[in-house]
């Protein structure tokens, strides 16, 4: 068999080893197949050869799981092929099909597809294989909720299909593909996570492969299952303090009566960095003003059933006196833009920022964590993350998925000391949330980058479980080495 690989190098070589983490690594080569049987055959050169693989979609994560480390690189964004939904509201589309080509193609048909990780031009392999999440994920839980089927092409190059309530584990026993093994004992986390393979007694085997960021076999085509386009409204609430927004955030989760699909929460700090990048640069002039005086903001969307829902809301605010002049509202999808720039101009003005200070001291990145508690522990966790912060001296944001207890602090180093003292106070954050049954990556995967923080949730025996798992699958260990373990 000819060598489906071709060598990269320059330029072109430059767009295909780095994602967004801006890890930078080197390929052996590279395939960009057209159809899933091309991809098989691609993956069964490389077994045939014992060739280490990368499994490439968008390039969009960010903690280097995409980065080829002296391997050979497998891209499906050519993988486009998407069909119709059935009468059952399912949809079969290729790993190369983007959320936006998504929405778009079912937008028209008045269904949606809830999970909105914030870069829509994320690949829906890449989503299914790092089980991947957004804002509505509150309401509507992450990818592994609204996938139905997996294409897969094995450690040994064979293409196979899964649908769910097809294969189940007998307790821990399990048989699949010709591979017959126990599942690990791994205790389950009970957070949002995207943190380690996902294994339960009695599992459908379907599930082992969502978020198993291409370990054990490559994701080339995903059935999905959609939902009629919701009524939706929402609301950005600027509060006084922060305690106020925690308390609000509580009220919102225990109200019954509100189909609740986000709460998402911007510090002062983020509030700030708004005001000052609306004022200075020209790309951030669309975006709406902050009150005068605003200490920290809520966003809530809602999916309410009947008008009922937003009398529930505007109680709650009269309860909280929040003022008219301190909200900016939705009530359809067109007038919630400006809201939903609000929200996704934050992430944008901190890597805005970063990419200045980058220039010039190469050496300084951001530091945004990505970890998620128990309902419990959200308050403790959000007093921790404040006074080491403001011990530290470090200029820093705080936004994020609140209704999930799942923050992103960003810390927005000025040197690369101060990088250091930041990545300290990370391990220390880490450690702290793994002890309270947390998450150490809510949302964004393990990749290559978090590899340290994975001990911190699993003991050494779950871990070595994992690795047996993945030897199970791919015996010659090719697919994505390096990668969460």
């Amino acid at each position: 068999m000819n060598s489906p690989f071709v060598e990269i190098s320059g330029a072109a070589g430059g767009d295909y080893v780095s994602d967004e983490s801006r890890l930078r690594g080197r390929a052996l080569g590279i395939c960009l197949p057209d159809t899933a049987a091309e991809a098989a055959r691609a993956v069964a050169y490389a077994a045939g050869r014992s060739l280490p693989l990368t499994v490439q979609g968008g390039l969009t994560g960010i903690t280097g799981g995409a980065v080829p480390m002296d391997s050979c690189i497998l891209n499906l964004s050519r993988l486009t092929a998407l069909g119709d939904p059935d009468g059952d509201l399912l949809i079969t589309a290729g790993a190369g099909v983007s959320l936006d080509a998504l929405r778009s193609h079912i937008a028209p048909r008045g269904l949606c597809f809830p999970p909105d990780p914030t870069e829509s031009s994320a690949l829906l392999g890449g989503m299914a294989a790092t089980n991947a999440s957004g804002a509505v994920s509150f309401g509507y839980g992450p990818m592994r909720r609204w996938t139905e089927g997996l294409e897969l092409v094995t450690a040994d190059g064979e293409l196979r299909t899964l649908r769910r309530g097809e294969v189940f584990a007998s307790g821990y026993d399990f048989e699949l593909f010709g591979v017959r093994g126990t599942l690990p004992r791994v205790h389950p986390v009970n957070v949002k996570s995207a943190a380690g393979l996902y294994i339960r007694p009695d599992m459908d085997l379907l599930d082992l492969f969502i978020g198993s960021e291409g370990i054990l076999a490559v994701i080339t085509g995903v059935t999905l299952r959609l939902t009629e386009q919701p009524q939706v409204c929402g609301a950005i609430m600027f509060l006084d303090r922060e305690e106020t927004a925690l308390s609000l955030t509580e009220r919102l989760r225990q109200t019954p009566e509100l189909h609740t699909a986000a709460i998402e929460y911007f510090d002062g700090g983020a509030l700030d960095l708004l005001t000052h990048m609306r004022e200075s640069r020209g790309a951030f002039e669309h975006i709406r003003r902050v009150p005068e005086g605003a200490g920290c903001a809520i966003y809530a969307e809602l999916h309410p059933r009947d008008d009922s829902e937003l009398e529930v809301l505007l109680e709650l605010t009269e309860e909280y006196g929040i003022e008219e002049d301190r909200m900016l509202c939705g009530f359809d999808p067109e007038a919630l833009q400006p809201l939903k720039a609000f929200r996704h101009a934050v992430p944008e003005a901190v890597n805005m920022l970063i990419g200045e200070k980058k220039r010039r001291d190469p050496s300084i990145t951001k530091l945004g964590t990505d970890m998620s508690v128990p309902d419990e522990y959200l308050r403790d966790t959000v007093a921790m993350y404040r006074r080491d912060l403001e011990e530290s001296g470090l200029d820093f944001v705080i936004f994020g998925h609140i209704g999930d207890n799942h923050l992103h602090v960003n810390i927005i180093p000025d040197s690369a000391e101060e990088y250091a003292r930041g990545k300290e106070l990370y391990k220390k954050w880490a450690a702290r949330v793994a002890s309270l049954g947390g998450s150490v990556s809510a949302e964004h995967g393990i990749g290559k980058l978090k590899k340290d923080f994975l001990p911190l949730m699993y003991s050494p025996e779950e871990l070595e479980g994992m690795r047996y798992l993945k030897g199970l699958f791919d015996p010659s260990n090719i697919l994505n080495r390096g990668n969460m373990l």
